[in-house]
């Protein structure tokens, strides 16, 4: 596994944060803010802003918000060092879901699909209930009957690195 500062391994605890790619994402998001407060104010612009705001012009300006707010999320998760995943011996452990730990013993199935999303299937009903948070500028983190779903992408750990983490806690678990 290739560690980084902001992926540290602890006597065999594994400490996953969030990936400094964030702020290169709030640096965009916040460009394209600006960029849409300009065209949005400037009445010959000929652009899709201007067209979708003929009819409704608060439309672009919520656009506008809307890209900035993303833009602070994504700032604040680049600054921010705490752990978002922990792996120890006992399973995953998810923080920002009130310390949410899947067992080891009961996962039956892990799969890397697309785009940095890893699957973990269980052999049971996880009773959770979870939807996403406030995707794709955070992991999303769906919790449905005895699925786990985690987007990586954002996070300081690759969906290589982390089946490989899986292989070696959960040996008898299915790893593709």
């Amino acid at each position: 596994m290739t560690t980084s500062s902001s992926t540290s391994v602890d006597r065999g605890r594994v400490e996953i944060r969030y990936s400094g790619t964030q702020a290169a994402l709030a640096v965009v998001l916040a460009a394209l803010a600006i960029a849409g407060a300009m065209i949005t104010e400037d009445p010959r612009s000929t652009s899709i802003w201007d067209a979708m705001s003929r009819d409704n012009p608060w439309f672009g300006w919520f656009c506008v918000i809307a890209l900035a707010i993303m833009a602070v999320f994504c700032l604040w998760h680049s600054i921010d060092r705490r752990p978002v995943l922990l792996l120890d011996a006992t399973g995953i452990c998810d923080l920002r879901h009130g310390s949410v730990v899947l067992p080891w013993r009961s996962l039956e199935r892990a799969v890397s699909s697309y785009w940095g999303v890893v699957a973990l299937q269980f052999d049971h009903d996880l009773g959770i209930r979870q939807g996403f948070q406030y995707a794709p500028f955070s992991t999303v983190v769906t919790y449905a009957q005895s699925t786990a779903t985690f987007y990586l992408a954002v996070l300081d750990i690759s969906p290589q690195d982390f089946l490989d983490q899986v292989r070696r806690r959960a040996p008898h678990a299915a790893v593709g």
